[in-house]
């Protein structure tokens, strides 16, 4: 006579509150063992079940935005008389990364002839403005700050040249 015996190794994924993070990976091994049954009293001596196995090492899945507990499950020996084995990786939520982001606004002044010839070099300033947020490590969507302060682009004097009138004397 022969029997079989099933060892059942269960990794279950799961976020922080509980919730399935992941299909858990469902893993058996099976061990049988041959008796000789006695015709007249029907009792069996069984031999010695087969040999050990191992459930591999497992590494866990990676979830863009969270951090499992346990990166790899480990290699587990079993055997016949191992018990059914359940594993739990958790996962949390990465901490949201700060960004920040910075805009240029540029003021540019062209002196030009009437006949829209260049009068003079032009004046070109700029003024630099920046905001932080926080993104999001799962979505990626970003919450931003206020901008930085107003800035003010002083008066500029329109250059002289002579036998010409400016039709503005600054800017």
């Amino acid at each position: 006579v022969s029997e079989t015996k099933e060892v059942t190794r269960t990794i279950n994924y799961v976020y922080a509150d509980g919730s399935q993070a992941s299909e858990p990976v469902i893993e058996t091994k099976t061990f049988t063992r041959t008796g000789a049954k006695d015709a007249v009293t029907d009792e069996i001596t069984w031999n010695a079940w087969s040999k050990g196995q191992e459930f591999g090492a497992v590494t866990s899945p990676v979830l863009k935005g969270y951090t499992a507990d346990k990166a790899e499950v480990a290699a587990q020996n079993v055997t016949a008389d191992s018990a059914n084995i359940e594993v739990t990786v958790t996962y949390t939520k990465q901490a949201a990364a700060e960004v920040s982001e910075t805009k240029e606004v540029t003021r540019t002044i062209n002196y030009v002839y009437a006949d829209g010839s260049q009068a003079s070099e032009p004046v070109v300033e700029t003024k630099t403005f920046t905001r932080t947020g926080t993104k999001d490590a799962v979505t990626d969507a970003i919450t931003w700050g206020a901008w930085s302060s107003a800035q003010e682009f002083a008066s500029v004097m329109s250059p002289q040249i002579s036998g010409y009138w400016a039709d503005r004397t600054s800017v």
